[in-house]
């Protein structure tokens, strides 16, 4: 009897331990990363007919294993621009059928540096939106991709980069000057001075357009460069001596057609909190108010102020802009 209970002592630890469900240690992470690191590499270094052939058997089961991820990845490397249209449509379909695997794909992306992270969601999201506006075309909305993935913000989250990277095909990064247009609401011209206040130098048209680099107060300094009026009647040059104008001489507007849908972020930078806004119900860009790097603060006709990216903002008082 006393062995039998000594034998209970021994192995009913184990028995617990045995009943609890699994969960992987940190080593057991750190070398499944490191397998699949192994798997990406592998494939990122593989001849490209090789990948176009093991696209054409490619065969994705629930739940998808890692290292179809990591050749995933590699693909939309080795492959740019030529993904294969029916393994975008496949993946679509799949994410569609199985949204909660948005959730393992991010956590396959932690293997990568920040800027591999960027770059793999901005073409991935590009293979799914444009898979996803040929089998939606008919009720095809920009807003609504997001809408019919549920989970799609967790793989990505910078919703507004991804979409500005693909519609405008451009870095964000690259854009640093603020495109307006003199818009003086007392007079048809407007005053351009050598420093913030100082001396009249110049006079420009209204409508006139201008890019501006910085924002001290409410003055803003134009870039260096040429600038010609609509009907070239007209001509500022900037070099090496500062142009400064006041902002409420200036003028911009959003990219696009009327009533579009925008979002207005509490502070400069594409991770902050947004709230959307339309412009037939919350009015135009009225005014300018501050710069931060490729952000700008702007108050609406209708009152509300926050920050967009200058990519929103179209500094042409003639068109549209895209």
């Amino acid at each position: 009897m006393k062995r039998l209970f000594l034998l209970l002592l021994v192995c009913l630890p184990l028995i617990k331990l045995a009943a609890q469900p699994y969960s992987p240690t940190s080593l057991d992470k750190a070398k499944a990363r490191k397998q699949f690191m192994t798997d990406y590499n592998s494939y990122r270094n593989a001849p490209t007919d090789s990948l176009y052939t093991k696209l054409k058997t490619m065969d994705w089961n629930y739940p998808v294993a890692p290292s179809n991820y990591a050749f995933l990845f590699a693909c939309l490397y080795q492959i740019d621009g030529e993904f294969g249209e029916s393994y975008a449509y496949w993946v679509y379909h799949y994410f569609k059928k199985h949204p909660e695997e948005y959730v393992f794909a991010a956590s396959k992306l932690t293997s990568f540096s920040a800027k591999e992270q960027e770059d793999i969601r901005v073409k991935l999201y590009n293979e799914l939106y444009y898979t996803y506006t040929e089998e939606e075309e008919s009720k095809i909305d920009k807003g609504n991709f997001f809408k019919s993935f549920p989970n799609a913000e967790v793989l990505f989250p910078n919703r507004f980069i991804m979409e500005y990277r693909i519609f405008h095909d451009f870095a964000l990064s690259k854009y640093t000057l603020i495109p307006v247009y003199v818009c003086d609401r007392n007079d048809d011209t407007a005053n351009v001075r050598n420093s913030p206040g100082g001396k009249v130098v110049a006079r420009l048209s209204n409508e006139f357009p201008l890019d501006i680099d910085s924002i001290q107060g409410k003055w803003c300094r134009i870039a260096k460069g040429k600038y010609w009026s609509a009907d070239d009647t007209e001509l500022l040059e900037v070099k090496d001596r500062e142009r400064w104008i006041h902002i409420s001489c200036l003028g911009t507007d959003f990219v696009g057609i009327d009533n579009r849908t925008f979002y207005l972020h509490t502070e400069p930078s594409a991770e902050s909190k947004s709230f959307p806004i339309q412009t037939e119900k919350d009015g135009d860009i009225d005014f300018i108010l501050d710069k931060k790097n490729e952000w700008v603060k702007v108050q609406l006709s209708g009152g509300k102020i926050g920050w967009v990216h200058i990519a929103e903002i179209c500094g042409n008082p003639y068109t549209i802009c895209c």
